[in-house]
């Protein structure tokens, strides 16, 4: 999947869900990648390799708290969302 998919993915967890207690874990533990996520797609700071693998690192983590494959190709976190309330 493309990278900065992934990037507003992470971002939309944690700029919309932040108060969502499905998500409290993965915001606590990935209290650094999920913040550089939405600043990414804000275009306050550039990515450098270490936080690359960060993000790569808390995708993975996202996909596998949702229980969704992480190299699938998703839209929105509403789409990985829904294949959970499919599943």
């Amino acid at each position: 999947m493309d990278f900065g998919k992934k990037v507003e993915i992470l971002s939309q967890v944690y700029l919309e869900r932040s108060d969502d207690g499905d998500y409290e874990d993965i915001l606590t533990m990935e209290d650094y990648s999920m913040p550089l996520a939405a600043l990414l797609v804000v275009g306050a700071c550039t990515i450098t390799p270490i936080g690359e693998g960060m993000i790569e690192e808390t995708w993975i983590i996202l996909c596998d708290q949702l229980q969704v494959d992480p190299y699938g190709d998703y839209d929105s976190l509403e789409t990985m969302e829904s294949m959970v309330d499919e599943g």
